[in-house]
């Protein structure tokens, strides 16, 4: 999916990158970064220690979770997903199938560096990993496919020695803010490989949002009710939402 180093700078602009990437994969997923020198790793391989601390990480967080609601039906992913959404660090990278969705987060944030956005062709990515449906076009799905049994917390932390190469895969969407956002992820396993070096990168595009541009981008994603309420559905971004008819 290689191709040349283009600008987004507008929504009309983001147009042009969709239909540049669409036509081969009949799926794509975007991710968007506020900074583009940031490479494609999860927060917790980025971390020193991290591979090694997910376990007490899982353990500390269920322990002062389980009060606030009851969770007694998740399962091991779905655990993971919930880390993911609050702030923890984890060895999963958030996409989406939306290109808007992907746009936001690259201009929200970091309005003094240039962003980048990114487009993945799942498929491609889960063959270089060894993961290959009859049907071209199927994926992966968190606790349905036992293809992804291995890259479970406890199973990386039994198979200290494995080295499996990241994989994309479908969620279902409990979360709020995971249907809003059309979430879906990759997962590492021990690889610390950034995603766009995987296979010289040939799944991977990547396209500059420059900061010159994040604040009309701001606005005319706003006009197209892409914003923080309609990205994260709770009540308090829907207060914050709300209150803006003072100004």
């Amino acid at each position: 999916m290689s191709t040349p180093m283009l600008k987004v700078e507008s929504i009309s602009g983001l147009i042009s990158v969709i239909q540049s990437v669409t036509g081969r994969p009949t799926q794509v997923w975007y991710r968007g970064q506020s900074n583009i020198s940031w490479s494609l790793l999860p927060t917790l391989i980025r971390e020193p220690n991290g591979l090694n601390a997910e376990m007490t990480l899982i353990k500390r967080f269920k322990q002062n979770a389980v009060h606030i609601a009851s969770y007694a039906d998740y399962t091991e992913w779905d655990w993971l997903f919930l880390m993911q959404h609050h702030g923890l660090p984890t060895r999963l990278l958030d996409w989406t199938e939306s290109p808007l969705v992907a746009l936001y987060f690259a201009v929200s944030f970091c309005p003094d560096s240039d962003g980048a956005l990114y487009c993945l062709n799942p498929m491609s990515l889960n063959k270089e990993s060894g993961i290959d449906f009859k049907f071209d076009e199927e994926l992966p799905c968190f606790d349905v496919d036992e293809d992804l049994d291995g890259y479970l917390p406890s199973s990386v932390a039994r198979e200290k020695t494995s080295r499996s190469r990241p994989v994309a895969a479908l969620a279902l969407r409990r979360a709020p803010r995971h249907y809003a956002q059309m979430g879906v992820f990759t997962v590492f396993h021990r690889d610390d490989t950034p995603l766009d070096n995987v296979s010289s990168g040939k799944h991977v595009s990547k396209f500059i949002v420059p900061k010159e541009a994040k604040q009309k981008l701001s606005e005319e994603l706003n006009l197209l009710k892409i914003n923080e309420m309609t990205l994260f559905p709770e009540l308090d971004r829907i207060a914050k939402y709300s209150k803006e008819v003072l100004r």
